[in-house]
């Protein structure tokens, strides 16, 4: 079975990633300026999507993305260990400005994976919504917009995806 790439579904993925994104920046220590800038949120959740759909085409890209990450982390923490005396003490100001792209990657990484299945998008359905729940239940004002697009972009990827017998 190959998979055809379809603009409609990336696009749908792509605002499914970024109203959950966005969604999850309410419970954390992210800037305003980041946190509001929506087509930041657009471009970033974009790049990233491209970047993955590129990397998980077929298996030989796989293990080709695969073993370059293991190389380019290797020398990441090598470059840390060497240069920048890397310790095991986290100041969080050095943290916050890697939470943007920390969380745009995972919620477009998320997206990119469930969204293949219809049960897969059912799980990213039911994850925007306890989030969405729990971070309102704890005080945090959820943006209903985003919200309701996350529900509108996941309902219709799950209509247009195709159920395959295994």
């Amino acid at each position: 079975m190959k998979a055809k790439w379809k603009i409609s579904d990336f696009l749908l993925s792509l605002c499914a990633a970024a109203a959950l994104t966005s969604i999850l920046f309410v419970g954390f220590v992210v800037p305003e300026d980041l946190r509001n800038n929506t087509a930041l949120i657009l471009f970033t959740a974009a790049v990233i999507l491209l970047v993955l759909n590129v990397c998980f085409f077929n298996r030989l890209t796989i293990v080709i993305s695969l073993s370059v990450a293991f190389v380019l982390v290797i020398l990441y923490v090598l470059y840390l260990w060497f240069f920048v005396h890397f310790s095991i003490t986290l100041d969080v100001t050095i943290v916050i400005p890697y939470l943007f792209i920390l969380f745009v990657f995972g919620s477009a990484l998320l997206t990119l994976f469930l969204s293949k299945t219809r049960i897969g998008i059912v799980l990213l359905f039911l994850t925007g919504v306890v989030i969405s729940i729990s971070l309102g239940s704890l005080g945090y004002e959820i943006n209903i917009f985003h919200f309701f697009v996350f529900i509108l972009c996941t309902t219709v990827v799950y209509f247009k995806t195709k159920q395959y017998k295994s």
